[in-house]
Order: C-alpha cells, then sequence, then structure tokens
C-alpha cells in the first residue's frame, strides 16, 4: 500500500505532469511503420479508411499444425485457412515524438509507455489500481491532448499481435529472453516486477470495461489485457493494480453496427465483416452439432457454402473479439455475451448449469520453447478461443475449492487442439482453466463491394414527406438497463425513419441523485442514442419522474442537451421543458409535467395549439392521464387533468403518448381520444396494472390493448392517415422474436 500512496503523491504532483507531458516516453523519433499491405488469399487489399471499427489483423505470419510450425500450407492442405492464410490489415503505427503513438488503421492515439512515473523503467511503482486510472486519466495532458480515456478492452486489444510467445511456458527469471504481444518498435512494455513478487507474465494492462458477474466466487472484475502471455482475463479490481496505457480518439471504435441479412449472415458495417447467424451446432450443412477439434473447425469453415458464398473462414482471435459484446453475460442477461440477433447454442458446462461455448479462432497461442522452458511444452499445440459463457476453471484454496467462473464471458485463452478432455478433470493450469478442445465455431467472411447483401439500409435517404415514420419508445432507464441497447439498436437497423420520442425516465436517477449523476447517466443513455444522433434523426424528449427527482434538474438537463444534444425546436418554446417541433406535415408538442408537480401549463399549450397550421399533432408528456398503474400520474390535480383533456378534444388531437408505466397500454377515452402509453424501452417490465380507477371525473376510459414486454411503437403518417404500429421484441432464447401489430388508425 505503501507504492500507491507515494505513486499518488507522485502523478498528482505538478512537476511530475510536467515532466510527462515534456517528455513523454523514451524517444523514439517520428517513426512510422512500412505500410506494405499484404494481400490476403483473395487478391485483396484490406482497407480502413471508411469503417469506424476495422479489425487490425494480428500480425502472425506462422503456419502450424495441432502441435508444432509448418512450412506454408495452400489450400488442399490440412489445417488450412488459418490465421496466416488470412493476414489482414497490416498492423501501422506512427510514433509522434511526444510520448504518443497513433495507430494509422483505427485512428487510435496511444499513450506510448507504461513507465509512468518517468523514472526510466518499468517496475511495480507504475502500476495503479482501477479508480486512480480513472482519475489520472481525467489530468492526463500529454502530446497537447487533454482527453485521454482509459481505454476499453476492445480498443486495447487492437493492439496486441500475436507474433509474441506465451511466457507462462518459461520456468526462467530473466524477462529479456521473452517476446510480448505488443510492438516494442513503438510501445515500451514491461513484465512483471519479480523484485515485488510479481510473476514475469504479470503485466496486466487494465481497461474501464467491466464485467458483468464476478469472478472468483466474489471479485467485482473488470477485464485485462495481458501482452506478457496473449491473453484477455477478467480480474478482480479492487485489490489488484495493473499497468495501463490510455487512448483518445474515434469513441466509436468497439460499437458495431450490426445488420440481419434475411439470408442466415449479419453484416457489421462497423468492421466491414459478415458472420454466420447461427453457429455450427446449429448448421444442417455441419457434420457435428456440438463442439469440433481446431483441425475440424479450419476445414467446417473452409468449406461452408452459407448464403451462396464461398469464402467463409475461421475468424482470427482480433475478429472474433469484435463480436462480443461484454454488457451481456449468462448472469446478467442469462444469456451469451453476443447481441441477441446472433443465435447461440447452450450446453451444460462442468457445474452442471446452462452455458455458452467456447469458439475457436485462427489464431495459434504459441508458446515459448527456448531455454527455461517446461519440457512437455509444444510450440504450437494451442489455439486462441473466446468464451461467450462462463470462463470457468477448477480452484483448489483455502478459501476456494471447486469450479468457478475465473475469467469471466468475454475472455480470450487458449486450448489444446486436439486430445481427450477427459484427460483433464480438473482443469489445467494455476486457474484449472476448463479444457473442452472441442469447441464451437462462428464463421465469418469479409464483405465485398460485389454483395448482393453488402449494400447498408440507408436510414439517412430523405423520404418523401408524404409518406414518414417515427417512433415512441419511453422509461428506458440507463444505466440500469441492458435492455435498450438491444432496442435501440433494433430500431436503428430495421426502421427508416425521421424522428424518435422519448417521453422521460432516460436515466435512473432520482430523490437521492444529483444532477451530476444525472449527466453521467445521460451521456449512456447518448451513447445508446448516438445510432440516430449521428444520422440526423431528430431525438425528441422531455424529462421524466427519474430526472425531475434528481437535485438541480432542470439546470442539468438544459445544458445537457444542448449543442449536438440539442432538442429541436420552435420559436416560442420554453428550452428543452415545453415545446413543439414542426416536422413535414406534423407539429410534435413536448410537455414537461414537473415545473409544477404532476401539471400541464395549459395557457402555453393553447397557445402553441391555437397558432398551429400543421394537419397532424402529436402531444406526449411522461405521465398517464388516466391513471393506469402510478398513483402520481396527471389526476393528482383533476382540474388541471381536465382541462388539458378538453384542450386536445378542442383541437382535435387524437393521441396522447406518454410512458411512466412499464408496459405497453392502450386506452381511449370518450371514444375521441387515445392514451398511449409505451413504457417499455428498458425499465423493468411491469406485471400489475389497474382498470383505470384513478380520478376519472366524467371520462369514461377504455381498454383496447395491453402487452407486459419490451417494444416500441412506429407511427407512420400517409398524407392525410395516421398509423400506430406496435412492434414487441424478446429475445430470452438469444436470437430477437419480433411480433408486430397494427393498433389503430385514423384520418388527420
Amino acid at each position: 500500500m505503501k507504492i500507491y500512496i507515494r505513486y499518488l503523491s507522485f502523478f498528482c504532483s505538478a512537476i511530475f505532469l510536467s515532466a510527462l507531458i515534456l517528455s513523454g516516453c523514451r524517444d523514439k523519433g517520428n517513426e512510422s511503420s512500412t505500410v506494405d499491405e499484404p494481400t490476403n488469399q483473395e487478391g485483396e487489399i484490406p482497407t480502413s479508411s471508411e469503417l469506424v471499427y476495422p479489425v487490425v489483423g494480428t500480425n502472425q505470419t506462422k503456419f502450424f499444425n495441432a502441435s508444432s510450425v509448418v512450412s506454408t500450407l495452400t489450400e488442399g492442405d490440412d489445417f488450412y485457412g488459418q490465421n496466416a492464410n488470412y493476414s489482414g490489415l497490416k498492423p501501422s503505427y506512427t510514433t509522434n515524438g511526444d510520448g504518443t503513438v497513433t495507430d494509422n488503421n483505427t485512428g487510435l492515439m496511444w499513450t506510448q509507455s507504461l513507465d509512468l512515473n518517468e523514472d526510466g523503467k518499468i517496475d511495480y511503482d507504475d502500476k495503479l489500481m482501477l479508480a486512480d486510472a480513472l482519475d489520472f486519466s481525467e489530468t492526463l495532458t500529454i502530446g497537447g491532448y487533454s482527453d485521454w480515456r482509459v481505454p476499453t478492452t476492445k480498443e486495447l486489444y487492437s493492439l496486441i499481435e500475436f507474433n509474441g510467445l506465451d511466457c507462462s511456458s518459461y520456468t526462467g527469471s530473466d524477462a529479456t529472453t521473452q517476446t510480448p504481444f505488443i510492438d516494442q518498435n513503438y510501445f515500451d512494455f514491461g513484465y512483471g516486477d519479480q523484485n515485488e513478487g510479481d510473476r514475469i507474465l504479470d503485466a496486466q494492462c487494465g481497461t474501464q470495461t467491466y464485467y458483468t458477474s464476478v469472478t472468483m466466487k466474489n471479485n467485482k472484475t473488470i477485464f485485462g489485457v495481458n501482452f506478457a502471455d496473449g491473453r484477455i482475463k477478467g480480474y478482480g479490481y479492487e485489490n489488484k493494480p495493473f499497468y495501463f496505457f490510455f487512448v483518445r480518439g474515434n469513441e466509436n471504435y468497439g460499437k458495431n453496427q450490426f445488420v440481419d441479412n434475411g439470408d442466415n449472415t449479419i453484416t457489421d458495417s462497423a468492421t466491414g465483416l459478415m458472420w454466420a447467424k447461427y453457429d455450427n451446432a446449429a448448421d444442417p450443412d455441419c457434420p457435428c452439432d456440438a463442439g469440433m477439434t481446431w483441425k475440424d473447425a479450419l476445414a467446417y469453415a473452409n468449406g461452408s457454402q452459407l448464403a451462396g458464398y464461398d469464402d467463409w473462414r475461421l475468424p482470427d482471435t482480433k475478429e472474433l473479439n469484435s463480436l462480443v459484446d461484454y454488457e451481456r453475460g449468462p448472469d446478467a442477461t442469462h444469456s451469451a455475451a453476443i447481441d441477441p440477433l446472433f443465435e447461440c447454442t447452450s450446453f451444460v458446462n462442468e457445474l452442471g448449469e446452462t452455458d455458452w461455448p467456447y469458439f475457436w479462432t485462427s489464431t495459434t497461442h504459441e508458446a515459448y520453447t527456448g531455454i527455461g522452458a517446461a519440457p512437455s511444452v509444444q510450440a504450437g499445440d494451442h489455439a486462441c478461443y473466446f468464451s461467450f459463457g462462463r470462463a470457468l476453471g477448477y480452484m483448489d484454496m483455502q478459501m476456494i475449492t471447486g469450479w468457478y467462473d475465473v475469467h469471466g464471458a468475454g475472455s480470450q485463452k487458449s486450448d489444446l487442439k486436439s486430445g481427450d478432455p477427459s484427460e483433464y478433470p480438473q482443469g489445467h493450469g494455476p486457474q484449472g482453466d476448463a479444457v473442452r478442445i472441442y469447441n464451437y465455431v462462428r464463421l465469418v467472411r469479409s464483405v465485398k463491394a460485389s454483395d448482393a447483401s453488402s449494400a447498408m439500409p440507408d436510414t439517412t435517404a430523405t423520404v418523401d414527406e408524404d409518406v414518414w415514420k417515427f417512433v415512441i419508445v419511453n422509461d428506458t432507464h440507463i444505466p440500469s438497463s441492458l435492455a435498450f441497447d438491444t432496442i435501440s439498436n433494433y430500431i436503428a437497423q430495421h426502421e427508416v425513419i425521421e424522428a424518435i420520442v422519448v417521453a422521460g425516465d432516460l436515466t435512473e436517477t432520482g430523490i437521492k441523485s444529483d444532477s451530476m449523476m444525472m449527466v453521467r447517466q445521460l451521456s449512456k443513455w447518448s451513447d445508446a442514442m448516438d445510432p440516430f444522433y449521428d444520422k440526423g434523426i431528430k431525438v425528441l424528449t422531455v424529462r421524466g419522474n427519474h430526472e425531475a427527482d434528481a437535485s438541480d434538474s432542470e439546470e442539468a438537463w438544459n445544458d445537457f442537451f444542448s449543442a449536438e444534444y440539442a432538442v429541436p425546436m420552435d420559436a416560442g418554446s420554453s428550452k428543452n421543458m415545453n415545446y413543439s417541433y414542426s416536422l413535414n406535415d406534423a407539429l410534435f408538442i413536448g410537455l414537461d409535467e414537473y415545473a409544477s408537480a404532476d401539471k400541464v401549463d395549459i395557457q402555453w399549450l393553447d397557445s402553441i395549439l391555437s397558432h398551429n397550421t400543421k394537419p397532424h399533432v402529436f402531444v406526449y408528456g411522461h405521465e398517464a392521464a388516466f391513471k393506469i398503474f402510478h398513483d402520481d400520474c396527471l389526476d393528482d390535480d383533476t382540474a388541471n387533468r381536465d382541462a388539458f383533456w378538453e384542450l386536445l378534444k378542442k383541437y382535435d388531437v387524437k393521441t396522447y403518448i406518454c410512458g411512466h408505466d412499464h408496459f405497453f397500454d392502450l386506452a381511449q377515452v370518450d371514444d375521441d381520444i387515445y392514451q398511449l402509453c409505451v413504457g417499455t424501452g428498458g425499465g423493468w417490465i411491469m406485471d400489475k396494472y389497474s382498470d383505470y380507477n384513478g380520478e376519472n371525473s366524467d371520462y369514461s376510459v377504455k381498454r383496447l390493448d395491453h402487452v407486459a414486454s419490451y417494444g416500441y411503437v412506429v407511427v407512420t403518417i400517409s398524407d392525410s392517415k395516421v398509423s400506430y404500429t406496435w412492434k414487441g421484441l424478446d429475445w430470452t432464447d438469444g436470437e430477437i422474436t419480433v411480433t408486430t401489430k397494427l393498433l389503430y388508425s385514423y384520418e388527420g
């Protein structure tokens, strides 16, 4: 602990920061890697200039059989189709001469050295606890930039290169004999500090990617990338320090843009990769309905004719990493760590639990076999896999014995390419990593311009104003809910819309929250909404009770919804609170119902409606006008509610849109106006609801429909006709199932 105290005082000092800014890392000059692009087996040169998430090649050029290095393999040979046959994007870096390195493929800029205290050596004193690293990144200025951050796992993994040698087979103590999995021509790397009790392989680099569960029985966990042994693992972060590289730029790196092509393939336009929707176990053309050896996995991939393509392959380890969804996992979402658009076969693991498998990559995890290596080690008998379920290990320690999730769903380790898994009843290695050998396969290929299904849906195309759509989805409850990420991703991929209405409870903040917490959660919400902001789709939102209950809510809300996140509005609006917005032949009116608790500003609304010239009007606020479940709704002040409802009647507004209650509910009031509750954007789904037994005055409220599931409503405007369609989403079995129902329509 004394080391952290000393280091914290060190990095907080102006002297240290000045030294870091001025000198950066060891000066290697203004170097750049060569840009001789290799061609793959099809003679095409991979490019990254138009991809937001280019996957850089692993730099593995050696060929392997089941155990050792072999000469070049060509089509028809056993073990053809491995990583060296498909080199991908050549790693390319530029040393900027100021302590930073630019990745010319990804657009990410990195700090160059792990030597954070600038004492000329990389050792235990350079390690930081995660919380300290997060604080440090906020104050770091280097290379003239101050927007540095702790990287995500996918960002950091972009630097890994599999021409390194796994040092875990080394029994000696001379780290200089080892070859790390990072390019030392550009990055200053150090192994574990043996003087402080580290092993050579204890060079884990931390990230800000949290595991959705715990490891080693009860450890809160982040994922780390270890360039010493070539792995991603989950590590308990509360008592463990890490080395850290810091990153800036390309904030879209690691964010997928999936499109279901409708032919059992899914294209990621962010990476330019096309994937099989299902794994080998669900493929009727695969000879194996479970796992298979590495050799058989290569052969299966090479021979696939899925969707009429003949260039499928086994993904390399960096390609497969792009498919991992680190916000999903067995314990958190009862699913594999993959987008629910994909099918993933479940199985029963070593604990007798339902789980999801390890998936082979084409990348061999080469072991060190030089002087000091364990005598039984073979250079090429392990290949890398990713765990899309729990990464189990058999632990035999004083406080923990038996099978546990030791490294987390989303970890990358390696397994024997062949053999008998029954020979390893308690796994292998210090954490008893489960040895399965028969692992699963997810096919990949590179999208080409000639592909019939390579074109992405153009959701930014100009839509005929006579026929256009918008979506309603409320109560997203970021960040407690992971559901909205799935919902927003699905909408972005499958709906051509011009606007999206999100009527309150965007976040999970509340009475005990302050404005800073609300802003942090709104930032996470905006990340999920980026597909809409990026395409110019209008985002129309109002406060819910979860935002209004936070201290200083109104000022913080207005500050956040400005600049690129500004809510579009017409003149006469009350900045993000009560506002109107004209779009095509419609007027949107957003109501803030919390400036005066549970009330509508009747005078303002009357003024807006009386001056309206648009044929279609859509009014939305957070609370129901007629109680469905929550007691706090607009009928808390029946006089105000009744005046509001009479205004809607007066100006022939057909529908009032709300949320607050976490289900879909459609009612008609006096056969005049629809109350449409769409609180299905991510908050916990409510099973209970009432028969409108609130303060209804003289109004008659009749339920037309009710659904307790996640989903959204699509509103289609076609000349004078307006129609409302419910789309319910369910992904409990891994694949999204959509229920579509036309609700009602009317002439405007």
